[in-house]
């Protein structure tokens, strides 16, 4: 069984680095909700589900807003709801659709569907969640104290 989901935050000699600095000049724990899931910090995303690279190659995302989307389906995933993740970019989403004691995750780019354990899915989702926390921490002073990236340092269950 494959699963893969994880980020990466870009190089500061790449272009996608200014949705980073341009937040470290800004005050971080100020910045609305748009602002951090539609502006700032996006990252190159990769998701593969058993052998389907449901997202790959050169995607990139906001963190804040990937990271809370990853809350909420853990969240649908865990009373065995489906959850599809729509972009606001783009006409793209990615469909989770959890069947028995797996989940099936799907993508629009591609028919091809793949298939892991719903608890190793809620597992990745929750520890997405908790890296993204982390690594926002680590890069940016003082996004702890913004109450939207406040939500990613809870479980989706803790609300």
């Amino acid at each position: 069984m494959v699963l893969s989901l994880a980020f990466s935050v870009p190089d500061r000699s790449s272009g996608w680095w200014t949705t980073w600095s341009d937040l470290l000049e800004a005050e971080a724990a100020g910045v609305g909700e748009t602002g951090l899931r539609y502006k700032y910090c996006s990252v190159r995303l990769e998701l593969i589900v058993g052998d389907v690279p449901v997202v790959v190659g050169n995607v990139q995302v906001p963190l804040v807003d990937f990271a809370l989307q990853m809350r909420w389906v853990s969240g649908r995933l865990s009373q065995g709801e489906v959850a599809t993740v729509d972009f606001t970019e783009n006409a793209n989403w990615i469909r989770f659709r959890p069947v028995g004691d797996e989940v099936f995750v799907m993508a629009s780019r591609s028919e091809a569907e793949g298939a892991v354990p719903r608890a190793v899915m809620i597992e990745a989702c929750d520890r997405f969640v908790s890296t993204a926390y982390a690594t926002l921490v680590a890069q940016i002073p003082g996004i702890e104290d913004n109450p939207v990236v406040r939500l990613l340092a809870t479980a989706h269950n803790e609300e």
